[in-house]
């Protein structure tokens, strides 16, 4: 086959978006444990990927040379910014070992790829005359045959840096993996190795910090996950995202932000105490569920106090585990807060936690749209939710939340990408337009704002809809675009 086919560009393109997903699973895997469920699926999706590859093209060599990425000698693209900064993060990690890059010699199973991923993050920095050869012994030893390192280049040029300025949807993305990794690690494992977890949480919410106070509208969006079968974590993610938005929305400064973060990751630390079946329950809550659900946020206090210091951010997680689900009005559990009112924190932390946990499906209930979910948050504003904090969460989303599906008034169906800038246009979204009147995708998604429509016969808002059933393959369109918002 010639590169220039249509067929070739075509499966050459297809190895590019492995190698990008391949240089994200080997990021992910240093703060994921080899067990962790998400790891294995990404895993098992990337080497049934693979292996027709594999088969068709035959051996692969991946390289960088420049802002180019070659796939045995041939340049498959000039990578763009976001890209690059994916693949120069893998890139650099196996230089800093002296391993260089990744040889695929036969379609690599799970198992082989599950192998060579624990021996890399038991790996400490090597020489460069000794890496790959040190890790090539490792993989024979573990009769792993379809993978082999490759040496570093001597002569290769340094690779730029211009696109580390400002942020890509692929270091937002990055962040937001960060969180979910931890969530799942507390899930996973509660306080079995909290000094360790600790460290992984700092990280993830300095990263988050970093991304919420440089680009809030990409934060914004990558809180917009729902996955309920992996709901912990997902839930963490998303209620840290959200709670330090809302802080930077009220000015608290970048240590507000953090401490704020670090606290909502925490907040249900204690549910990892209960016990599995409560956890999995589906239906009603027993009794006994019951009361361990109520008890979980002194657990997540006690996590707190077992810290190895207890400065400012720890103080913060201890308060905001123990009040976040007070009430304003003392009524909630696990009973009134000790002062007159929960700390600021614990009420910004409550109103996010709330938010996202209505999404997502739970064993007694069925998530509500996200339009929905605000309506239900209002009922309790001034008795669960401090009213004013509420308000300015709801400036934050919008009408119609980032995530949500909407039909207009011509019956084209669009995503919700972010609120208007406008917060007086707040039920005038900026929108991702994905299907036609009468339910056709489009092959070429579009962006509508809004904020910009004047006069009656403007395009309006007519009915939302259920955005489980957003067309995943258009994502890659969103985030080819967000970053013009």
């Amino acid at each position: 086959m010639k590169p220039g086919g249509t067929s070739a560009g075509m499966r050459l393109m297809e190895v590019r978006g492995i190698v990008l997903r391949f240089a994200g699973l080997i990021r992910t895997s240093r703060i994921h444990t080899t067990q962790n469920r998400s790891l294995s699926d990404a895993i098992n999706g990337l080497a049934q990927r693979l292996g027709p590859l594999v088969a068709e093209l035959g051996e692969l060599v991946i390289r960088i040379d420049g802002s180019m990425l070659r796939v045995n000698g041939t340049i498959v693209a000039e990578l763009k910014s976001g890209a690059m900064a994916e693949l120069e993060a893998l890139a650099g990690d196996f230089d800093a070992r002296g391993i260089g890059g990744v040889r695929f010699l036969s379609p690599p199973v799970a198992d082989e790829l599950t192998a060579f991923l624990g021996l890399w993050r038991s790996r400490p920095e090597l020489p460069a005359s000794e890496g790959a050869a040190l890790l090539n012994k490792g993989l024979a030893s573990l009769q792993v045959s379809a993978i082999r390192m490759v040496p570093p280049r001597t002569d290769a040029e340094p690779l730029p840096t211009e696109h580390l300025q400002g942020h890509s949807h692929a270091e937002v993305l990055h962040s937001y993996t960060a969180l979910v990794a931890v969530g799942e690690l507390l899930a996973d494992a509660g306080t079995a190795d909290l000094p360790a977890t600790s460290r992984r949480a700092e990280a993830a919410v300095n990263m988050a910090g970093d991304v919420c106070a440089a680009a809030p509208e990409l934060a914004l969006l990558a809180a917009t996950h729902r996955d309920s079968a992996n709901y912990p974590a997902v839930h963490a993610a998303n209620s840290t995202l959200l709670s330090m938005l809302l802080a930077r929305r009220l000015g608290l400064g970048l240590e507000g932000i953090l401490d704020v973060g670090r606290a909502a990751l925490f907040c249900d630390v204690g549910m990892a105490m209960c016990a599995p079946a409560t956890r999995q329950l589906v239906g009603e809550l027993t009794e006994d569920a019951t009361v361990q659900v109520l008890h979980h946020p002194i657990e997540s206090f006690a996590v707190a106090l077992g810290e190895e210091r207890f400065g400012p951010r720890e103080r913060a997680q201890a308060t905001v585990g123990w009040e976040h689900h007070c009430g304003l009005d003392g009524e909630g559990y696990p009973g009134p807060p000790p002062g007159e009112q929960p700390h600021l924190y614990a009420r910004i932390v409550a109103i996010c936690d709330a938010y996202d946990a209505l999404l997502h499906d739970r064993g007694d209930r069925v998530g509500l749209g996200r339009p929905l979910a605000l309506e239900a948050l209002y009922q309790e504003a001034g008795t669960r939710f401090d009213h004013v904090l509420l308000h300015i969460f709801f400036g934050l989303l919008g009408r119609f939340p980032p995530g949500s599906m909407v039909r207009l008034r011509e019956g084209h169906s669009a995503l919700v990408l972010s609120p208007a800038e406008d917060a007086r246009l707040f039920d005038r979204p900026f929108l991702l337009v994905t299907r036609a009147p009468g339910g056709r995708l489009l092959a070429e998604p579009y962006e509508m704002d809004l904020s910009e429509e004047r006069g009656e016969r403007a395009t309006r808002i007519t009915a939302v809809l259920d955005d489980r059933l957003f067309p995943e393959r258009v994502i890659p369109a969103i985030f080819s675009r967000i970053e013009d918002l």
